[in-house]
């Protein structure tokens, strides 16, 4: 097996995580298209260097260096071992993003990992609390709705933090309507 991209694992997490918001317009752009190149059967190589997702980043220096360097090999390092890779490792992309999924976001474990990274704003707001929160799934045919379906089960969220983790852990794997 070939790879195409190389990929830093904790990529992964900006990747289910990935908005608009925040970013330099160029930036947004680099970022659009490489998920939808990877999106495209896409093998990927696990590693800790970097990585497509790097060039644009403004903690790139101008020695190619990473500015937060130690910080996010950290990351990817935790996740390596919660998704049980190794530095090297191919996998398909779909792969690479249903073990993210697996192993990370659906046992919510994104604040034991990347917690102080300063765009984690973006992935979860700490310390919100609602009424719970209800969408319907089907899973035969991976659609999410947040209106009563006939067929569809129910799933409940007790808090908006719940929510947000599991749309965006979902976010490519079920069509939402």
């Amino acid at each position: 097996m070939e790879y195409q991209y190389k990929l830093r694992p904790h990529h992964g997490l900006c990747i289910s995580f990935f908005s608009v918001k925040k970013y330099s317009e160029k930036y947004k752009e680099h970022i659009k298209k490489i998920i939808a190149e990877l999106e495209n059967a896409s093998i990927v190589c696990a590693t800790l260097q970097s990585d497509i997702f790097c060039e644009g980043c403004h903690s790139r220096l101008q020695d190619g260096s990473c500015s937060v360097a130690d910080k996010v090999r950290e990351y990817d390092q935790k996740i390596l071992e919660l998704c049980g890779w190794k530095e090297g490792m191919l996998l398909p992309y779909s792969e690479f993003k249903q073990d993210i999924h697996d192993n990370i976001l659906s046992c919510r474990k994104c604040e034991t990992i990347c917690s102080d990274c300063e765009w984690s704003e973006i992935c979860y707001i700490n310390g919100r609390k609602n009424k719970k929160l209800i969408c319907w799934i089907n899973e035969q045919d991976k659609i999410l709705s947040f209106h009563q379906e006939e067929g569809f089960v129910q799933k409940e969220f007790t808090d908006r933090d719940e929510l947000r983790c599991f749309l965006l852990a979902v976010y490519g794997i079920y069509r939402i309507q």
